[in-house]
């Protein structure tokens, strides 16, 4: 039954994480799916507590988000097996990072902000 193997695949996910599955359907009535991690700019944008990137990528923030943050999406990311052919952790954080500038998110370091004040900038 589709539902039920689907909910068993997903049941580490939060209700209302959105995913993205392929599923194939075949002559003989079966089927059979692949779930992959949400996308990137999910995890960035929840990380960061916006709900929508900028219109003018480079020029206008919308939120920050720190490096640590970056490193521990790449994680999970990296456990979706098609990533895992294709890229390592550190081309994954740098990818990130990138993809940050064009939702319009600062990436800084939290070992700089050390002796910074709570409304100090928060850039790198």
């Amino acid at each position: 039954n589709f539902c039920k193997e689907f909910n068993d695949r997903t049941a580490a996910y939060a209700p209302g994480t959105p995913m993205q599955v392929e599923v194939r359907s075949y002559a003989d009535r079966t089927f059979d799916f692949d779930v992959s991690t949400p996308l990137s700019s999910y995890f960035l944008k929840k990380a960061a507590g916006v709900e929508k990137g900028t219109s003018k990528p480079g020029i206008e923030w919308v939120g920050s988000i720190s490096v640590k943050e970056i490193y521990e999406i790449a994680k999970v990311k990296m456990t979706d097996r098609k990533l895992q052919e294709r890229s390592n952790l550190r081309t994954m954080c740098k990818s990130l990072a990138a993809q940050c500038r064009s939702i319009g998110l600062k990436v800084y370091d939290p070992r700089e902000l050390v002796g910074a004040d709570a409304g100090g900038e928060r850039s790198v």
